[in-house]
């Protein structure tokens, strides 16, 4: 490989007798600090080693007889080990293709582009430490970047984008300020890893799909002009963060799975769609829905930890679409909460626990059964004990120093006690103290059946 230092390259560049260059196979040695004045059409470098001080690529001027002609410039195969600024240009492609770009310092600023495209291939991604957008505002760019290795950042601050594409890329973190997207933006199939944030942006439509958002995902004053797709994300230790932000048209979330999603300050004027996803939690607060959410299916895995405000408005919800199941899933969880608050007083505290412990709030007819056996069954043996103690014509009691009662004659007596009124039966009306015990178990297994029918009827019409 040919080396070449500052001075070699300047004067190899100076000297071209075309509008057009290229330069393979070269080793670039910059002693100190070297400037690149963009005065030629095209610029290529292939299979080039950029090593030593830093190198800026800057002024790249049309004429007015060349205006519309193509000018790039574009790197393939290259090697930077030097810091890389490009910077007060003027170019209708940038391009880097199967780079290694190592230094601290990879920076795209104040320049009027066209196209920028940083895209690696399958089996080689382009190996870059982080790249910073800056004050591409003069003219709509276009910017597509897949199959990159970010081993530090992304960092795009005050850009205008046509398009944008930024997907199948591993990424350390993304943070995107003051900037419009006006097209659409892929972010599709990415591997964040740790904490990222947005602030202070636009999007129309975002196609945010199947991409994994590491340790957490924030979205600060954004406004969300078109679609958006955040369908099948994947990462269980993800916190999805949205604050003051307003969503204009559809949102989906469904078939995701994160650790949280939250919403402070959060305005949407279409239909958003919840479902199918999976969250450890989930935290609405001061967020407005024009239209319905769908919450269909929604599986919260610690329901305990949401507030109050949001189980009620996802309950809500459900009744609009008449979910009746997930309807009364989420009222279960709401009464649940509403039973650790310490603020609940005691008449409320005691019918809240009836509801829990005989149908666990109409979700459960089986609970309901249980708890009316068992209710029986205690007052049935009360009503046992306390014969042995008072006169009575009841044939049945503790006192096992008398004949014992077969099988068949306790279950008798059992199940006229459930099922029985007890207006026509003078064996228990024959002592008040157990007339008494069998009045306060008939309110209870009566609220046991009410309650069994109850939640019988959670599949039945509204």
């Amino acid at each position: 490989m040919k080396i070449l230092n500052s001075k070699d390259l300047l004067q190899l560049m100076n000297n071209a007798t075309q509008n057009s260059i290229k330069i393979n196979d070269v080793q670039i040695d910059i002693e100190d600090h070297l400037d690149i004045n963009l005065n030629i059409d095209s610029i290529e470098f292939n299979n080039c080693f950029f090593r030593g001080g830093r190198i800026d690529f800057y002024d790249f001027v049309r004429n007015d007889d060349i205006k519309d002609q193509f000018c790039s410039l574009s790197f393939v195969d290259c090697i930077f080990v030097n810091d890389l600024y490009i910077k007060n240009c003027c170019l209708h492609s940038l391009e880097f293709k199967n780079v290694h770009i190592s230094s601290d310092n990879f920076s795209i600023s104040s320049s009027d582009i066209n196209r920028i495209s940083i895209v690696g291939s399958p089996g080689k991604y382009n190996k870059i430490f982080s790249l910073t957008l800056n004050n591409l505002s003069f003219k709509k760019t276009s910017i597509d970047i897949r199959l990159n290795n970010f081993e530090k950042m992304i960092y795009i601050n005050n850009c205008i984008f046509r398009e944008g594409t930024i997907n199948a890329n591993i990424i350390e973190r993304i943070h995107i300020l003051n900037s419009i997207f006006e097209g659409s933006f892929s972010f599709w199939r990415n591997q964040l890893i740790s904490e990222s944030f947005i602030k202070n942006s636009s999007f129309n439509e975002l196609k945010g799909d199947n991409s994994n958002y590491g340790e957490a995902m924030n979205f600060n004053e954004i406004k969300f002009l078109g679609n958006c797709n955040f369908e099948s994300v994947q990462n269980k230790r993800t916190l999805f963060k949205f604050s003051k932000c307003n969503f204009d048209k559809y949102v989906y979330f469904d078939k995701s799975d994160v650790f949280e999603i939250s919403f402070d300050t959060a305005f949407f004027k279409e239909i958003v769609s919840f479902q199918n996803l999976n969250c450890d939690k989930i935290k609405l607060n001061r967020t407005h829905f024009d239209k319905v959410a769908f919450f269909n299916d929604i599986n919260i895995r610690k329901p305990d930890n949401c507030d109050l405000k949001t189980i009620r408005l996802i309950k809500n919800h459900l009744l609009k679409i008449e979910n009746k199941i997930d309807y009364l899933k989420y009222s279960a969880i709401e009464q649940n909460n509403l039973l650790r608050s310490s603020k609940l007083n005691v008449n409320d505290r005691i019918l809240l626990n009836l509801n829990k412990q005989s149908n666990d709030f109409g979700n459960n007819w089986i609970l309901g059964i249980k708890f009316t056996v068992k209710r029986g069954i205690q007052f049935f043996l009360l009503l046992l004990i306390v014969n042995n103690f008072v006169i009575s014509k009841y044939p049945l009691s503790f006192n096992f120093k008398g004949q014992i009662a077969s099988y068949s004659q306790i279950l008798t007596e059992f199940l006229k006690f459930i099922f029985s009124l007890g207006f026509d039966n003078k064996e228990i009306q024959s002592n008040g103290f157990l007339y008494l015990i069998f009045i306060v178990a008939k309110i209870f297994i009566g609220y046991g059946i009410y309650q069994t029918i109850s939640a019988f009827r959670k599949y039945g019409k509204s």
